[in-house]
């Protein structure tokens, strides 16, 4: 009989053990760097479909750019929807980079991270309020489809928009971390990524990472670099 009472014991320690590992969700891990591009908007692409061919329950998307081209931007934006996703903005989510943080389902920011100032601009100029009115309305939508203020990511691309007691006409918003936390953008706010992650309980299963052709793409395609290539085209032609 002590022997049955020993057993029994033992089995309830390792179920004890076992449940907290078995409900840890299972993701893959993908880290965002660099100017958003098309040949980002492609790599993205082939990472989700690692977390999908791996059997991830989620994507923990790190991010972390300058911003680039909207068109690239869209395209990714599109990737994150079609996926659960938690984002972590570590370092910053200016520009376009803005709009990928607000189509995950979820994200938050590292204490020293910002977001915002996304006004879309056609080399040092101001784009056309067609643009405009099209890139703050995607801000926007992205926003309110995950929860949040959408009148406020207006504001980080439109500068006419003002918001009395946050930004006047004329300026661009970007918020801090703490102030995004504070206005509802963002789901929580930690010290860093290790921070996050051992909050998360998540079970990472993989990660993707760029190769040599990776890098090459995102250094061929990015904006200095292609108009370079273009100005030098244009002047062999001439």
């Amino acid at each position: 009989m002590k022997r049955i009472w020993i057993a029994i014991l033992v089995c309830v320690l390792v179920l004890g053990t076992a449940v907290p590992a078995a409900l840890a969700a299972g993701v893959w891990q993908i880290r965002l760097e660099g100017e958003i591009s098309p040949s980002q908007a492609v790599w993205l692409s082939e990472a989700y479909g690692d977390a999908r061919n791996s059997g991830a329950e989620r994507v923990l998307l790190t991010i972390n750019t300058p911003g680039g081209r909207i068109d690239s931007a869209m395209t990714m934006a599109s990737t994150i929807g079609s996926f659960p996703t938690t984002a972590l903005v570590d370092g910053g989510a200016y520009s376009a980079g803005a709009l990928l943080a607000f189509s995950a389902e979820e994200y938050y920011m590292t204490g020293s991270s910002v977001i915002g100032a996304a006004e879309p601009r056609v080399g040092e100029e101001k784009a056309d309020e067609k643009t405009v009115s099209a890139w703050s309305a995607a801000l926007a939508a992205e926003a309110e489809k995950n929860g949040r203020d959408p009148r406020i990511a207006r504001a980080m691309a439109d500068g006419d928009i003002a918001i009395e007691g946050l930004v006047e006409k004329g300026k661009l918003l970007t918020l801090t971390a703490g102030e995004a936390l504070e206005l509802g953008m963002t789901d929580g706010v930690y010290t860093n990524f290790d921070s996050f992650l051992e909050d998360m309980d998540f079970q990472v299963l993989g990660r993707s990472s760029k190769n040599t052709r990776d890098v090459l793409a995102d250094f061929l395609t990015s904006a200095f670099v292609s108009t370079l290539l273009l100005t030098i085209g244009l002047g062999g032609i001439v």
